[in-house]
């Protein structure tokens, strides 16, 4: 397929099904809010069942949500306990090195000694460790020096870090401003010797670009591919990693990624997923920002384990062949990396998967410089996550038109997951904190018809949700776990402030989440496109002395 084919249309271009399924997730949204209006009013005992229902199917996700979050927290323990360096020289003589683990420590290298008997059997490996070259583009706008530095020195302090195979490009705006690109020139040459190349690369925004990241990266990647000719490399061989300023990737990130994409069958239709993590300064934002962070960690924990469902976010990575066929990113999103799957996998025709790194990337909760700045950065950030519902229409009507090759049952699926997550992202935490009161108070007020059922409905409802706090504590006590070591400025005491933070829930969950999911399906409906970027603002909180 051409760009042109894989593209999201420009604005003046999308109409017919594609406004019609660019519409729908905000329709549903919407309808379902309506509907236990609308039940209350003309039959409250359907109503009443319509919300015990809707409650309990929350319920189940949640549970399997935490579940999924103690599964996930554990392959990351199990991930750390890994000698990752080792397991890539094993891979270099399997029938060897499988002697080694006759009774493995966990899963994971559980796994490992079952790969070394499948190489073994083979008696080949068509790709080592040591041809991986890895390709680092960090994506900047106006990040500081002091945000972007600690990145840079995570990635050389990585357990698969090699001088030779390990390259550094740091995409950068005009539009930032001539300081910004001094800075960033000035970078890449102190670190220049860490690495077999070093390169600063300006992006101009250009006409028909949705001013942001997506751009930034793909001409970036670009000018890569430019470089990898000119050096004579095998794209194939050429694993490319993106990564936001603040992305510090785990000490094992590098090691665990050459390991996976030598062992993965059809690797080039992989993207590589770590886990993010965001606890950088997860001491020194305040309470709202440390909840959203530590839930937006649970999430991603939990969606590790999900396979069928995992997607690109944030930091990822896919080889240079596969970033060449895609024509590298989306220049019309907002959401490049989640689109990022979503383009491959209509360019490979339904034959792309996403494969769980469990090596965490940590990234800066949100923090903006202070109190009500941070409030309105991580409401921007959730909101411009949350657009991710414009790939609804582009899935829709890439892999159901005429001639297209997308296995239909495989499509659906996806169709029906995506469209089920972000109506679920815009309704749920007000549906389940104030539809149990609904039914009741349309009856008193239009003096309607009220029952055991509708007069007990509140009450059942709450039951319900406290029922549920059980999987909030289960996740409330791997979170506290999981904290970075306390810094010195901060007193033992200051713990309990991860404690009460969660009486924010509701805020979290109505304004961070449903209200930013429903601003974006509304824009949707009404054709008001995010045309704009919104970057979160990272700042540095200086410890008090």
């Amino acid at each position: 397929m051409s760009r042109s084919d894989i593209e999201i249309p420009s604005p003046e271009n999308r109409r017919g099904w594609y406004r019609f399924f660019e519409i729908m997730p905000g329709a549903i949204t919407y309808l379902l809010y309506a509907l236990p209006i609308f039940l209350s009013i003309f039959n409250p005992t359907l109503a009443a069942i319509f919300v015990i229902a809707y409650v309990l199917i929350w319920v189940f996700k949640s549970s399997a949500m935490s579940l999924r979050v103690i599964q996930g927290h554990r392959r990351i323990k199990y991930a750390a306990e890994l000698d990752w360096p080792q397991m890539l020289v094993d891979l270099k003589d399997p029938r060897r090195a499988i002697e080694q683990y006759e009774r493995p420590i966990n899963k994971l290298q559980e796994a490992h000694r079952r790969h070394l008997q499948m190489l073994s059997d083979k008696r080949t490996l068509d790709l080592t460790p040591e041809e991986v070259i890895h390709v680092i583009i960090i994506a900047t706008y106006n990040e500081s020096r002091a945000i972007i530095e600690p990145t840079i020195q995570a990635i050389i302090n990585s357990s698969g870090y090699a001088k030779n195979r390990v390259a550094l490009f740091i995409a950068y705006e005009q539009r930032g401003g001539q300081q910004k690109a001094t800075e960033t020139m000035q970078l890449c040459r102190d670190y220049r010797k860490y690495f077999m190349h070093t390169e600063a690369v300006e992006h101009v925004d250009a006409p028909g670009e949705v001013v942001g990241k997506g751009a930034n990266l793909s001409y970036c990647g670009w000018r890569l591919k430019e470089w990898a000719e000119m050096s004579g490399l095998d794209p194939s061989k050429v694993l490319v990693t993106t990564l936001d300023a603040d992305n510090r990737p785990d000490k094992n990130y590098l090691a665990a990624l050459t390991y996976t994409y030598c062992i993965a069958h059809d690797r080039k239709h992989k993207s590589y997923q770590p886990t993010a993590v965001y606890v950088n300064n997860i001491w020194d934002v305040p309470a709202i920002m440390r909840l959203s962070a530590m839930a937006n960690t649970f999430f991603h924990t939990a969606n590790s384990m999900r396979l069928h469902a995992l997607r690109n976010f944030s930091a990822h990575a896919q080889s240079l062949d596969a970033l060449i066929e895609t024509d590298f990113w989306s220049v019309r999103t907002v959401v490049e990396d989640g689109h990022q799957f979503w383009r491959s996998y209509i360019q490979f025709e339904g034959n792309h998967e996403t494969l769980p790194l469990y090596t965490p990337v940590y990234q800066d909760a949100v923090y903006a410089g202070g109190y009500w700045k941070s409030i309105v950065a991580q409401f921007k950030q959730i909101r411009r996550w949350t657009y991710g519902a414009s790939d609804i229409a582009y899935l829709a009507t890439r892999a159901f038109r005429r001639g297209s090759r997308v296995p239909k049952k495989d499509a659906i699926a996806k169709f029906g997951r995506l469209l089920e997550n972000h109506v679920g992202w815009a309704t749920s935490a007000p549906l389940l904190l104030i539809a149990g009161w609904i039914p009741l108070i349309v009856a008193l007020t239009n003096n309607g018809e009220r029952n055991f059922v509708v007069d007990q409905l509140p009450r059942l409802i709450a039951q319900i949700n406290t029922g549920a706090l059980v999987f909030l504590l289960v996740v409330l006590y791997i979170g506290m776990a999981t904290l970075p070591q306390r810094p010195g400025h901060r007193s033992r005491w200051y713990y309990v402030n991860f404690l009460w933070q969660w009486i924010f829930i509701p805020i979290t969950g109505i304004v961070f989440n449903s209200y930013a999911a429903l601003t974006s399906q509304t824009r949707l409906i009404f054709g008001k496109y995010v045309g704009v970027f919104d970057v979160t603002t990272k700042s540095v909180k200086k410890a008090k002395r």
